[in-house]
């Protein structure tokens, strides 16, 4: 699929169209809406919507760092004991850095903007 438009209100439209399908059903949707913490998007999950992004938007998104706002695979693993013995969890939210739809949408305007003026900045 690719995505033509480069308004961030539809850019951020585009991602609510695109995280529908991903997120559980009766989730409420937003542009302010926090992916990893109010949607529990993480581990490969989270990196397939990432690369979708990419390749919708076809945008760089290789230096995205995804460890800052989603826990990994393996720490689903992990949370069931941890959480049995009172310890605190890898997936405890306020280990990840915020990232709402409409700041991935930011992200994304940027992106394109700096495509377009030839200026590629990877540090996101």
């Amino acid at each position: 699929m690719e995505i033509q438009s480069r308004n961030l209100k539809e850019i951020g439209d585009q991602i609510l169209t695109m995280l529908r399908p991903i997120v559980s059903r009766g989730k409420s949707l937003s542009l302010e809406s926090e992916i990893y913490k109010e949607l529990n998007l993480r581990g490969d999950d989270a990196e397939d919507f990432i690369l979708a992004i990419s390749d919708a938007f076809r945008v760089d998104m290789d230096n995205f760092e995804m460890r800052r706002y989603f826990p990994d695979e393996g720490a689903a693993i992990m949370e069931w004991p941890l959480k049995m013995f009172g310890l605190r969890s890898s997936l405890d939210s306020d280990r990840y850095a915020s990232l709402t739809i409409i700041d991935l949408a930011q992200m994304i305007t940027e992106k394109i903007q700096q495509q377009n003026e030839g200026k590629i900045d990877t540090s996101l």
